[in-house]
């Protein structure tokens, strides 16, 4: 799903010159001093069955918090659970409300977890206890227009942004709900169904249609930076991360595997197969990349989290 990643005010001030579509004169600077990936190792996986207990039921999210814990959604199961980077179970996360549906989480370190609802359009608020704080609803009344939240992530100012697949855009909110902006994709010949969220440490904000298969990448002011078409075969794009040198990770259901692309939409990787063994997937729903390299895919299909390490290299000048 996403990486707890900060803006810089880099990204705010040539978020006026930079160039609606084609590449960044930034991201071309972010590539020569990034790495991209060479490959993975599988490690370990979360399954869905423990003796004659059931640890997930189609989980729907995962994200990573500062600490390298493990954060899963386990849709069905209507529950976050938290796990450290080993995999051993910590807790779940105590809802404000018996009728919370949970749609996806977000880690922001010290402002807490952010948890969607994947129904009632709320936003509960956590600290990194895991104990519930206050709930955060979207100023949306006023607008009259039907909305779908898929995704969120936050900023290191603790903006809050969200893709909303029903309005084809993608909101900034205060840290308190209100509406600061709608991203709209620019030049595009087709509508706009985000699904997919992340945000990069310079401050570019990633969304994937799973309709069209696009990447659409804005710059922190929400102008379009550039685009990509993902997938292979038959793809059905879902959650996306960002790491720590700008590769972006997709999770592909319709393909059954992550493809991995670099800071300027360049394939670099493809992860797995179909299948249910080590590194098989079954409808990738969600990704997630920690600091030190880790990958965590919410393999929805086979009801479980798989863990992989990164193998990096440095990336061609």
């Amino acid at each position: 799903m996403k990486c707890s990643c900060f803006v810089s005010l880099l990204a705010i001030v040539l978020s006026g010159c930079l160039p609606s579509t084609g590449r960044s004169p930034f991201l071309s600077t972010a590539r020569e001093s990034g790495k991209v990936p060479q490959g993975t190792s599988f490690l370990f996986d979360l399954g869905s069955m423990s003796g004659e207990v059931r640890i997930f039921e189609s989980p729907q999210a995962v994200d990573v918090d500062p600490a390298g814990n493990l954060l899963v959604v386990d849709g069905r199961g209507r529950r976050v659970e938290k796990f450290d980077r080993k995999g051993n179970y910590i807790g779940e996360l105590a809802s404000g409300s018996v009728f919370f549906s949970p749609k996806d989480v977000f880690s922001s370190g010290e402002l807490g977890i952010y948890v969607l609802g994947s129904r009632e359009g709320i936003i509960e608020l956590y600290d990194m206890r895991g104990r519930f704080s206050k709930d955060i609803s979207p100023a949306l009344s006023s607008e009259g227009r039907p909305y779908s939240f898929e995704r969120i992530a936050l900023d290191s100012s603790g903006r809050i942004y969200l893709t909303d697949r029903a309005g084809g855009r993608v909101l900034l909110l205060t840290t308190t709900g209100e509406v600061v902006k709608s991203f709209y994709p620019s030049d595009l010949s087709s509508e706009f169904h985000p699904s997919g969220l992340a945000v990069g440490k310079d401050g570019a904000v990633f969304a994937s249609d799973p309709v069209s298969g696009l990447i659409i990448v804005f710059d922190a002011m929400g102008g379009t930076i550039q685009s990509w078409k993902t997938g292979e075969g038959s793809s059905n794009i879902s959650g996306i991360a960002v790491d720590g040198y700008g590769n972006l990770f997709v999770a592909d259901c319709g393909s059954d595997k992550v493809l991995v692309y670099s800071r300027e939409g360049r394939p670099v990787l493809s992860i797995g197969t179909r299948g249910s063994g080590p590194g098989s997937f079954r409808c990738p729903i969600d990704v997630a990349v920690s600091s030190d390299g880790m990958l965590y895919v919410a393999d929805k299909g086979n009801d479980r989290i798989q863990a992989f390490r990164v193998d990096y290299e440095p990336s061609q000048k």
